[in-house]
């Protein structure tokens, strides 16, 4: 038998109500979740990591088809920064209160309205939306997505999850470039087929979201995953900072 606390109802039936751990996920009865899980929770991060600047290498191309000056690509990469702080502010708490898949279904979504945005974008006001909507999907993902790792993981491999959605953080950053770079220089029409690419990396991550056995945390306080995203926050808004600079 568990540990837990007996109350009296209403009709003077006596129950008992156990008492989760710091970690305790309702749903999961305790039970450990496979491994492969925990791997599969930080898919959605190296998801939405890929799209936060797979369009850098893209300006170039619209610079050139729409003749805008380097001023006003310094003003693209600033909406990245406003949506992704903001989204920082708010996405931590609320994943909390609410649970991680309220917070990380509709980013994966949004990130998916970025990627429809980017694709047919014919001036810099697309861009400028395209680019806001990437910074609140990405923020609201390494909030809640990194939180998740966690709490899959359970309190026994916190240290494995701390790793794995670190790795999956650095590795995201580390492909975004790249992939778009390739894509760019291989394949025709390069400003749809990077988010094309990028598309259906998200929709894989929807999945994994939808099937994830994860449920709200249940804890005294604040939610104990959250504190696994800080770090990968602040680096991706170091980053983006970093990337408007040198436009």
């Amino acid at each position: 038998m568990g540990s837990g606390t007996a109350t009296r109802t209403a009709t003077g039936t006596v129950a008992t109500v156990h008492a989760g751990g710091p970690g305790t996920v309702p749903g999961t009865h305790g039970r450990d979740v496979p491994v492969r899980w925990v791997w599969l929770a930080a898919w959605p991060v190296t998801a939405v990591f890929v799209l936060s600047n797979a369009a850098t290498p893209l300006y170039v191309l619209w610079q050139r088809e729409m003749g805008f000056s380097k001023g006003t690509l310094t003003v693209v990469f600033a909406c990245y920064i406003l949506g992704l702080l903001g989204s920082l502010l708010v996405s931590g708490v609320v994943s909390d209160r609410l649970g991680r898949k309220p917070v990380l279904l509709p980013a994966l979504g949004l990130a998916l309205v970025a990627c429809l945005v980017f694709a047919t974008a014919g001036g810099v006001a697309a861009l400028v939306v395209a680019r806001l909507c990437t910074g609140v999907a990405v923020g609201a993902v390494v909030s809640a997505g990194m939180a998740a790792v966690t709490d899959v993981a359970g309190p026994a491999r916190r240290r494995l999850a701390a790793l794995i959605a670190s790795c999956a953080m650095v590795f995201g950053a580390g492909v975004r470039p790249l992939l778009a770079g390739v894509l760019s220089e291989t394949l025709p029409g390069p400003t749809v087929t990077v988010f094309v690419v990028e598309a259906v990396l998200l929709a894989t991550a929807v999945a994994v979201v939808v099937r994830m056995p994860v449920r709200r945390p249940v804890r005294n306080g604040v939610g104990g995953g959250t504190e696994v995203a800080e770090a990968g926050a602040g680096a991706e808004a170091g980053a983006g900072a970093e990337a408007g600079a040198g436009a």
